[in-house]
């Protein structure tokens, strides 16, 4: 029982983790837009230069 509790956790976990990351990736394609530069973009979303720049490439 427990280890069902633990693995409902760690998926919750997951699935938060993930919509979080979906909603910073969508903020940063806004702040492209308006022209910010992947180092403004990066403190204003917490994302990685890198993260930003694949997703830069991914229009």
């Amino acid at each position: 029982m427990y280890d069902r509790f633990q693995e409902n956790r760690r998926i919750e976990k997951s699935i938060s983790y993930t919509a979080k990351l979906e909603e910073k990736r969508e903020i940063a394609k806004k702040l492209m837009k308006r022209g910010l530069s992947d180092q403004e973009i990066s403190k204003d979303t917490g994302l990685k230069i890198e993260q930003i720049q694949e997703l830069r490439t991914e229009k």
